[in-house]
């Protein structure tokens, strides 16, 4: 289903996509990583503490008991991302309420961490720790972006199609909500580097593009 929303909704339909205001089982932790090649990373990661919980009641301690570090926060995740998945870790997370209301947003695209070459991670305070929503990932935006984020845009459209929430945000008049609308359906089924090469296809016509899913 896909919905058009009024201007009055607008900010409402964003917020409920911001995890910075939505609860869903996803959340943030600033996390210290110790790589198996010496290199110590910090930043934030996107956590399913509710997965995390069972993983740990139902492996933790078996797991635990046959390592020699005693990482079950590791063996956990070790369990959840199986080997050759990674950790996606975030160092230049923002939240600014003069743009979209404080959603959340990353200056910087996450560093790529496989599994297995991780040795220990522990949580660590941060100042983002616990903020939740219905993601996995947050939305990368450079600087244009962020200028244009700043100031109203003149037309937008958000769909919830396929799973796949999609905020489209014109600031160019000839991009009407209808041009937004099939936008949206075209870029419904790409993935990876596909929806970024579309997404900065877009970007240069003054079309910015957030997805949550």
């Amino acid at each position: 289903m896909i919905f058009l929303y009024s201007i009055s909704f607008f900010l409402t339909s964003l917020i409920l996509a911001n995890p910075c205001h939505a609860s869903d089982s996803w959340s943030l932790q600033y996390v210290t990583i110790q790589l198996k090649n010496g290199q110590r990373l910090h930043g934030y990661i996107c956590l399913n503490e509710q997965s995390l919980r069972q993983t740990t009641e139902q492996w933790g301690i078996r797991a635990t008991e046959q390592r020699s570090n005693g990482n079950s926060f590791l063996d956990s995740l070790l369990v959840i991302y199986r080997m050759g998945d990674s950790l996606q870790v975030y160092s230049d997370l923002f939240s600014d309420k003069t743009i979209l209301d404080g959603i959340m947003l990353s200056k910087q695209k996450p560093v790529k961490v496989p599994i297995e070459q991780v040795t220990s991670i522990r949580r660590t305070n941060g100042q983002y720790n616990g903020m939740s929503g219905s993601w996995k990932a947050i939305n990368v935006v450079n600087e244009k972006e962020l200028e244009l984020l700043a100031q109203k845009p003149y037309y937008f459209y958000i769909s919830d199609s396929k799973n796949v929430y999609l905020t489209l945000l014109s600031y160019h008049q000839a991009f009407k909500a209808s041009n937004l609308q099939k936008i949206s359906e075209q870029l419904v089924g790409l993935e990876g580097p596909q929806f970024e090469a579309a997404r900065e296809n877009y970007r240069s016509k003054n079309i910015i593009v957030l997805r949550f899913d």
